[in-house]
């Protein structure tokens, strides 16, 4: 039997353990989680990522990259797979 652990977990034992290399390690999982949301911005045009990925810690969201529309419109069925996210959508719509 084995712990699984994500990589949000694992850089939080890392701050944790005040390990020499938790920030470059952080840095590098921003940057590609901002790499990857910009990916799905080219795929899913009406999203626009408002800003870089970063990381939170465990008990908030983790590693994450904000996404808002960029126009008015039902929310895009790559994220309806996110029922929270669904939600959101729509409040920012109403904004």
């Amino acid at each position: 039997m084995s712990i699984q652990l994500n990589i949000d977990e694992m850089l939080e034992i890392l701050n944790f353990l005040e390990h020499p290399d938790y920030q470059r390690v952080k840095e590098v999982t921003e940057d590609l989680a901002t790499e990857l949301a910009q990916m799905v911005e080219v795929v899913e045009p009406r999203l626009v990522s408002i800003g870089d990925a970063f990381f939170e810690g465990t008990g908030f969201a983790g590693t994450c990259a904000p996404f808002e529309p960029r126009e008015k419109g039902p929310c895009p069925k790559v994220l309806e797979f996110f029922d929270i996210e669904v939600q959101q959508w729509r409040d920012m719509q109403d904004d």
